[in-house]
């Protein structure tokens, strides 16, 4: 892999959206690349014939994000705007005029499939009449980081129904993720050795 030039990155959402977008229902199309500018950040969204419309990037509120600048160029409805959970906590859902849905979510990686997993499929799975994929139940078989005022989704390992936190958590990186059996979702207070959360299964 070709290691990208001073002042750019190297894009891992891109290539992997596609086949997970398949995996939770969808029929997905090309992903496009657009300039961080509200321009171009407008005119994509203004270009997008699709039934759902998935955005990552540019969901924060700094001087450099767009996004929700141009959804509501758009005339996009947020219905949920920022959510108490990390990674992810920027992401946002909404409707097109017409009813379409939309996704805005983070651009850090971890970040953006967590927020693909927790939200975009329960959104597809609506679209095409079916069930949500359940959620699993575990015990911690030992104890789990928390944050004292967000929900962790955490990558974790699941062995004989107890799971364990993985290494490299952050939201830029996939590591982890790239370990995990499923992703844990801490509460704050809870966490510790034995204690049960829920779990979103992995779409591949």
């Amino acid at each position: 892999m070709v290691s990208p030039r001073a002042g750019a990155v190297r894009d891992v959402i891109g290539p992997a959206f596609p086949a997970v977008l398949g995996s939770l229902g969808a029929r997905p199309t090309a992903p496009v690349h657009v300039a961080d500018t509200f321009t171009a950040t407008a005119a994509a969204f203004a270009a997008s014939t699709s039934d759902m419309l998935v955005v990552t990037g540019g969901t924060s509120r700094g001087r450099t994000d767009h996004a929700r600048a141009a959804a509501a160029d758009a005339g996009i409805d947020l219905l949920v705007d920022g959510v108490a959970m990390r990674p992810g906590h920027p992401v946002a859902l909404g409707r097109r005029p017409d009813g379409r849905p939309v996704a805005l979510l983070p651009g850090n990686p971890f970040a953006a499939f967590a927020c693909l997993i927790s939200f975009a499929g329960p959104i597809l799975a609506g679209m095409s009449g079916r069930e949500p994929a359940p959620f699993g139940l575990v015990r911690c078989g030992a104890p789990i980081r928390t944050d004292a005022r967000h929900t962790r989704l955490v990558a974790v390992r699941v062995d004989a129904g107890l799971a364990y936190e993985l290494r490299h958590q952050g939201s830029g990186m996939l590591r982890g993720l790239s370990d995990a059996d499923a992703l844990a979702i801490v509460e704050p207070g809870s966490g510790g050795e034995g204690d049960a959360a829920l779990t979103l299964r992995l779409p591949w």
